[in-house]
């Protein structure tokens, strides 16, 4: 009786790298392409969105060039923070300004579900534009 064959309990890989080009895989089932890298000891991964290699390796180089340029301590960034920035660069300026800015503030975060600690990065402008339909109008142009 010949040996069981190991080979087919193991699953298939979803992801193989593409040899030559440090970063890149490619989807077993889809074709899809995948970039991957460590930056400041994290695994970032992002789908390049194609099945062409070509275009698979430029928006590769893109991201990467584009990780570096990113400042990972500023990628956190919660609405808390932003806000305390805010009044920070306003510290100087009368009272008027500082007003205005918190009552923006404690209107935003009395309407906003997801609390302060939420990550700007994680606002999309359909927020920003829901907010303004329903509350904008009590607001002057300079506020």
């Amino acid at each position: 009786m010949p040996p069981a064959s190991s080979s087919s309990s193991a699953p298939a890989p979803d992801f193989i790298k593409v040899p030559g080009i440090a970063g890149l895989y490619r989807n077993t089932r889809s074709g899809m392409y995948l970039g991957i890298k460590k930056v400041e000891g994290k695994r970032k991964e992002r789908s390049l969105k194609t099945t062409d290699r070509k275009i698979a390796e430029r928006r590769l180089k893109a991201w990467i060039d584009e990780l570096g340029r990113v400042d990972t301590s500023v990628e956190k960034t919660t609405l808390e923070d932003l806000f305390k920035r805010l009044l920070a660069v306003d510290a100087g300026k009368s009272a008027r300004p500082i007003d205005i800015i918190e009552g923006v503030r404690d209107e935003f975060l009395g309407w906003w579900l997801y609390g302060s600690k939420f990550q700007v990065r994680n606002v999309c402008p359909a927020h920003l534009e829901e907010w303004l339909a329903i509350r904008g109008n009590r607001f002057r142009n300079s506020s």
